[in-house]
């Protein structure tokens, strides 16, 4: 057959060179038949492209028929030239070459032709392009001569962002590993994080930020980790084998737990210091292996290992795997949590042929909104650890016996919960500090939930530190031992009412301790109570005659500065000047920043001035001693007396 048609290629080009020679020797033209044309046409074609798909030989002109269709094409050593039709222009596609057997990434590389499309993303062996034109041509690049058959997946992105939104689970690969735990994962801010311990395991490719996944999973968004790239998640479910080929790393810790070696690990660890003795997350598993690969080899395995104080297994660093299933200890996997064995915890989304296969019924629960087969209900993963000490988590997963059908691991935003949630404060509203004093009322304590979810009850234990100076009873009324933060509150007062012994004994304290603090550094607050003299006013009464101007100026002592002044004219000033002319008197109430008063009252009495009454006659005779006269004083003395005697002006004082 080859023989033959090559040499029917021979035939035809010799008769148009013999065509050519009549032409330039007979001057006279004689066309080849259209046969012989169509021919010529259909065996070069047959020569430059050979692809296989579903056991079918492909020319160099590939239809797009699905939204995702995969081709076996095969490689003799040379480069490939394919063109890809049925396209429509202004849509998005994607071009991707797998193999399971070698990096493609090292070895060939895709091209698209310029001019026919626009190139969006682009690695060695991905494009993500916007057609132009209804066709595209592309090149698979072969430098290093290699010959195998490859799998060539094209994929036509047919709905808006928005859209797919609503229909299911969508992922961004855009965020950094920082940004997935401090971000997303980690729930509020009441613990920390160890600065520089956040690492990655195996590609960027297989992590990254998912949402809309509420109707299917039962998780809104969080961290998807996968052993394939992450948009392999995308819904609908509408391949039977989807997988993605990652950089084949395995993980030491999978090893020990799946049923062979691991392939395509991916994952991230961090430190932590809790503040609270439990640290628990939620998750769902999902998995492309469903169901015909359950109870088998290929048993794709992920493993939540937490290691630290207080903990003692067999995986790295003592780490114990916490991702088990329910009320056991057996690890989650496609082999513990199926249809047939914890069916509670499983949800079927095999496509019908492969449920059949399995012998049972399909009943998909998320057909248009999740790639994957099957996935687990939402399960919490839960370890008990010592407030305040650093621990170390690997939340990794993998591949087992081969790098073929993806599994995935979804993480639900704010649920890595290593704290207690509850901060603490001392407050003095007239002091603006945590100082109070024992004639003083308006100290509390503040509690303050920093958890996000307020649908239940927070309760709070009341531990008295024993380094406490204040004596319950004595210094301040007996406290209770819980206090409840109500659903839908985030804080609570706690009064306290500090009590007057009337003894001076300097300050004391207060001190109240978390045993579920938001902060190992912050996990108790102190109220300082100080003595204090009792308020005092003192107001002097005053006379003086009509016209004096007498200073009205009381003195306050004791109490807690800051007073206020209230007269009984109305006037609120510290002091003033008078100078009436009748007597008058004063009512001044004082108050200190602590609320006590005390009142007190003046008088100003005004005396009208003395009078001098004089009276009596007698006569002198020479040798005479004198005569007397009597003089009369009105108010009180003493007095200055002055009189005139024969014009001279005499005076007397202090009579």
């Amino acid at each position: 057959m080859w023989v033959y048609c090559v040499m029917h290629i021979a035939a035809i080009v010799l008769s148009l060179y013999s065509l050519t020679d009549l032409v330039q020797s007979e001057i006279m033209y004689l066309a080849p038949s259209k046969t012989d044309w169509l021919m010529l046409i259909f065996l070069l074609g047959t020569f430059l492209v050979k692809a296989e798909t579903n056991n079918q030989i492909y020319r160099d002109t590939l239809s797009l028929q699905e939204t995702v269709s995969n081709h076996i094409v095969e490689l003799d050593g040379d480069s490939r030239h394919f063109l890809l039709d049925d396209l429509k222009p202004g849509e998005t596609y994607r071009l991707g070459l797998r193999t399971g057997n070698m990096p493609v990434s090292e070895k060939l590389k895709l091209g698209l032709d310029v001019g026919q499309a626009k190139v969006l993303t682009e690695t060695s062996s991905t494009l993500k392009f916007n057609a132009l034109k209804d066709q595209v041509v592309f090149t698979i690049k072969n430098p290093e001569k290699i010959s195998g058959r490859f799998t060539l997946i094209t994929e036509k992105e047919n709905v808006s962002h928005t859209f797919r939104s609503l229909m299911g689970i969508e992922t961004d690969p855009n965020y950094t590993p920082l940004q997935l735990i401090q971000d997303i994962f980690i729930g509020g801010s009441c613990f920390e994080i160890v600065p520089g311990s956040i690492q990655t395991v195996g590609s960027p490719e297989g992590m990254g930020f998912f949402s809309a996944g509420a109707s299917s999973i039962g998780i809104e968004s969080g961290v998807i980790l996968a052993s394939g790239e992450i948009d392999n998640a995308h819904g609908p479910n509408n391949n039977n084998n989807t997988t993605g080929w990652l950089n084949g790393q395995n993980d030491v810790d999978l090893d020990q737990v799946g049923t062979g070696a691991t392939e395509d690990a991916v994952g991230i660890e961090f430190e932590f210091v809790p503040t609270t003795n439990m640290v628990e997350f939620i998750y769902v598993f999902a998995s492309e292996e469903y169901c015909q690969y359950v109870n088998t080899g290929f048993n794709d395995v992920f493993g939540f290992f937490i290691s630290g104080p207080g903990i003692n297994g067999p995986h790295t660093d003592n780490a114990i795997n916490i991702a088990t299933v329910p009320g056991s200890n057996n690890y989650v996997s496609i082999n513990t949590i199926n249809k047939f064995q914890n069916s509670a915890y499983y949800n079927m989304n095999e496509r019908p042929l492969e449920a059949s296969g399995c012998g049972y019924a399909d009943d998909q629960v998320a057909p248009t909104e999740i790639q994957y087969d099957g996935f687990t209900t939402p399960l919490t993963a839960v370890a008990n650890v010592i407030p305040c000490e650093t621990y170390k988590i690997r939340l990794v997963i993998a591949d087992v016996g081969d790098q073929l059908l993806d599994s995935g691991v979804f993480l639900a935003a704010n649920s890595f919960n290593a704290s207690g949630g509850t901060q603490i404060s001392a407050s003095v509203p007239i002091t603006g500090t945590n100082e109070t004093y024992e004639v003083c009322d308006g100290a509390y304590f503040l509690f303050e939930r920093e958890e996000d979810d307020l649908s239940q009850n927070h309760v709070i234990n009341i531990n008295i530190d024993p380094a406490s100076t204040a004596t319950e009873g004595v210094d301040y009324e007996a406290l209770p031992t819980s206090v409840v933060i109500p659903a839908g509150e985030s804080s609570l007062v706690l009064p306290i009412t500090v009590l007057n012994d009337n003894i001076t004994e300097g300050n004391e304290y207060l001190s109240l301790v978390l045993d579920q603090p938001c902060s190992c550094d912050n996990n108790s607050a102190e109220l300082i109570i100080m003595d204090s003299d009792p308020l005092a006013v003192s107001l002097e009464d005053m006379s003086s005659c009509i016209g004096t101007v007498f200073d009205v100026a009381p003195e306050v002592s004791g109490g807690l500065p800051g007073y206020t002044f209230a007269w009984s004219d109305g006037a609120n000033h510290d002091g003033f000047q008078v100078s009436p002319d009748t007597d008058v008197s004063y009512t001044l109430t004082v108050t200190d920043l602590c609320g006590n008063s005390v009142v007190e009252n003046i008088s100003i009495v005004i005396d009208n001035g003395p009078v001098a009454t004089m009276n009596g006659n007698g006569q002198l005779c020479e040798g005479d001693a004198g005569a007397d006269f009597i003089i009369d004083f009105t108010g009180v003395g003493p007095w200055d007396l002055t009189y005139a005697l024969d014009g001279n002006n005499v005076s007397l004082n202090n009579i």
